[in-house]
């Protein structure tokens, strides 16, 4: 507010340290000491200022790779406007208009400036964080294919950048619903479909911001192997006779017979019965395997294989030795032995009388030297023959 000299100096450098209306006056002095004065006012501004700086409205935000960014300041002084700067606030920088295409944190600065007589200004620097985070990703998915339903099988899959998935299928009999069902961030799924079919799992995985993607799987669900019926005609065979077994069976694998019969195919199959007579149990098996687990169905018939004729010789009257005989009662009926237990009652001049499965014939054998079995006929009784074969 005194006087300055400034010599013969036509201009001198002035800072102001503080805004406002300032007279500036200028003395001039000749030789003879003369002085006349001038004076100048000049305004001076304070430096520009704002109040905030912010991208897609936050301080901080979380984005995918290439979402578009809008900067925006507030406050701001009279005529000050937005403007990008680098970290140390000695350059301008430019604000982009899309994030970074890869995952990665970056920082963004700005000052509120403006031009005064062409001098620019700018206020301190303020700062907001655009965190990229990257999108979500299936890498993995698989199932086993196929399989049989009312069996659990496991699907997995893997993934990169997510925070949660989700599973759902096209059909609630595959073992998953249609909606989603949220696994948190497990890996894998223990699934059992209850029916038969062709079905789509999804899996969505999604990552911290919201971002998903999906992936699908197909599955072939079969029903287990089983047999409906398993049938032999005839059931009582004579040894070394044949039976024919039929079957019929659902989700056919591979079929079988025990009994030495083996590997069979198609709905039918003609079967030696062997020369043992006996009662015999025949066994049919549908096996399947399925990406390592087997199911079973089995149905069993039995066959009454006889011998082809059986004789056996007793003597008449009513000296049944245990075996068979004919007895005469007033030559009315012939009564039947056969190893102890009477079989047949009937008139006497029927030769033959079928009953349980086979037909008993008689022979009256007199006088003839030999039985058909070896005993020597001893011509005083009349020897009888009795034979059976299956009816």
């Amino acid at each position: 507010v005194t006087d300055l000299d400034l010599g013969t100096a036509t201009s001198s450098a002035i800072t102001p340290t503080a805004a406002g209306t300032y007279t500036y006056t200028i003395t001039a002095t000749n030789a003879a000491g003369v002085a006349v004065t001038s004076t100048k006012q000049i305004v001076v501004e304070a430096l520009p200022t704002f109040t905030g700086f912010t991208v897609n409205g936050s301080v901080s935000i979380n984005v995918a790779p290439s979402a578009s960014l809008t900067f925006l300041g507030a406050g701001f002084s009279t005529g000050a406007t937005l403007q990008a700067r680098n970290s140390a606030g000695s350059a301008n920088a430019t604000f982009p208009t899309t994030a970074s295409p890869t995952a990665g944190t970056t920082t963004y600065y700005a000052s509120a400036t403006k031009a005064v007589n062409g001098v620019t200004n700018y206020s301190a620097i303020r700062s907001v964080t655009v965190v990229v985070v990257a999108s979500p990703t299936i890498t993995t998915l698989s199932a086993p294919t196929p399989v049989f339903s009312a069996s659990a099988f496991t699907m997995s899959w893997a993934g990169t950048n997510a925070t949660n998935y989700k599973i759902k299928s096209n059909n609630a009999t595959s073992g998953v619903a249609v909606t989603d069902l949220d696994l948190g961030t497990a890996t894998s799924r223990a699934i059992t479909p209850t029916a038969a079919g062709t079905y789509t799992y999804t899996i969505t995985a999604t990552n911290s911001i919201g971002l998903t993607t999906t992936k699908t799987v197909n599955v072939v669900v079969e029903s287990v192997p089983t047999i409906t019926t398993f049938t032999a005609n005839p059931t009582t065979v004579t040894a070394g006779g044949t039976s024919t077994f039929s079957w019929a069976v659902n989700n056919a694998g591979t079929l079988s017979i025990n009994q030495s019969v083996g590997t069979v195919t198609g709905t039918s199959k003609v079967v030696s019965v062997g020369a043992t007579a006996g009662s015999k149990v025949y066994t049919l098996t549908n096996s399947k395997t399925l990406n390592g687990v087997t199911k079973t169905d089995t149905k069993s018939v039995t066959l009454n294989i006889t011998t082809a004729k059986e004789c056996l010789y007793s003597r008449s009257p009513l000296t049944y030795d245990g075996y068979t005989s004919k007895d005469y009662y007033g030559s009315t009926f012939t009564t039947i032995y056969w190893k102890g237990t009477r079989v047949a009652f009937f008139n006497p001049w029927q030769t033959s009388y079928t009953t349980g499965g086979y037909t008993y014939t008689v022979s009256t054998l007199i006088d003839s030297g030999e039985e058909s079995n070896g005993t020597v006929d001893d011509g005083d009784w009349e020897d009888y023959e009795v034979c059976r074969t299956p009816s």
